[in-house]
């Protein structure tokens, strides 16, 4: 992007056996814990996350989406050739099969507009009856090899209820501090007065650029034969024997606009870095500019029919604000809880027992096998 920060990327921019023993031994500690993760992930995949939002979540109002902006996203990484682990999963016969009770029970803490949808779509419903009958076959699977007698897995499951309280407890709190009305038309108004500035689109110009770079080692020679180049591409580009967006493909070293036929964007004006910004303010639409030197090399420019500053009037944003204000006021809601319930617990812990608690564990850690 064309910026005013300078960076590399754009040169534009200013759980074997059940554990009765105590899961002794490498192999039995792994079979504990794949266990648990595959029975935490199909439990995830069981209940949406919105559905878990409507039972314990936060009831903030989700933010608007910001405005898009390309980023670079991190290839997968390559998958590993690993054998899955031989576990046992034989099963208590006594054990109650899977069945209409199990499934009320899931639907009791679905919110209601999830338990409609799910009802409502058979292809939804019969998805959620399989991952949560598969949940059940490995809890079965589970309690039948013991685990839950595993002290690591009976404090994990005891935090984990823990969790939902703490979760239930912070929502009706929340809930009951910042009113389902909050905030007010005349709220949502004086806030929007306040932060004109905050919602205005900034005049902008469509930019296209074939980016010829100079190294920074390079030399005067080198300089020239890269600055003819760029010289010899415009001439070419007005002549019309090359056209801009296949050119760009193949000339330009700026990755982001040459794979999108040296497109850069609908960019700010005032963050133009200066080179660029009196080059393209004063060209012709639709022109080839003699090549631009920044301090990273030359750009052959184009640009488009500038777009104006807009004001965003209220009615355009008077969701984004409502959004905004309730996420702040639930936001100072939670602070205040927190904070009060730490004082009532007895405060935070001094440094001295910080100091003492951790000399304790570091201890029994580099006791411990």
């Amino acid at each position: 992007m064309m910026y005013r920060p300078v960076t590399h990327a754009f040169p534009f921019s200013n759980a074997s056996r059940p554990a009765a023993a105590g899961c002794r031994g490498a192999a039995q500690r792994l079979t504990l814990w794949l266990f648990i993760l595959l029975g935490v992930v199909l439990l995830a995949a069981a209940l949406s996350a919105t559905s878990i939002r409507d039972l314990i979540g936060s009831n903030a109002a989700s933010a608007s989406p910001p405005e898009a902006t390309p980023i670079r996203t991190a290839a997968p990484a390559a998958s590993a050739d690993v054998k899955p682990a031989e576990v046992n999963v034989e099963q208590d016969s006594t054990a109650a099969a899977f069945g209409i009770d199990q499934l009320r029970a899931v639907f009791s803490v679905l919110g209601d507009k999830e338990r409609a949808r799910v009802l409502e779509d058979e292809a939804a419903f019969t998805d959620l009856v399989r991952k949560e009958q598969a949940r059940w076959a490995i809890l079965q699977a589970a309690r039948s090899a013991g685990l839950e007698s595993s002290p690591q897995v009976e404090y994990l499951m005891q935090r984990s209820a823990e969790q939902v309280l703490v979760d239930a407890y912070v929502k009706l709190n929340v809930g009951a501090a910042v009113p389902a009305a909050f905030p007010s038309e005349e709220q949502i108004r004086q806030f929007y007065e306040q932060n004109r500035s905050s919602y205005r689109i900034e005049a902008r110009i469509p930019v296209w650029q074939i980016f010829l770079p100079v190294p920074a080692s390079a030399g005067p020679g080198q300089t020239s034969d890269i600055e003819r180049r760029a010289e010899d591409l415009a001439a070419s580009l007005r002549a019309g024997k090359l056209e801009f967006g296949n050119a760009a493909a193949e000339h330009s070293a700026h990755d982001a606009s040459r794979l999108n036929g040296g497109f850069m964007g609908n960019l700010k004006v005032d963050e133009l870095i200066p080179e660029v910004k009196s080059a393209v303010v004063e060209a012709a639409i639709g022109k080839i500019l003699d090549p631009v030197r920044s301090p990273s090399g030359f750009h052959i420019l184009k640009r488009g029919e500038r777009i104006e500053a807009q004001q965003l009037e209220l009615d355009e944003v008077r969701e984004r604000i409502r959004t905004t204000l309730r996420q702040a006021a639930e936001t100072r809601a939670r602070q205040v809880l927190v904070s009060r319930a730490r004082e009532n617990a007895g405060g935070d812990p001094g440094d001295e027992q910080l100091k003492s608690w951790r000399a304790a564990l570091s201890n029994k850690t580099a006791g411990s096998p």
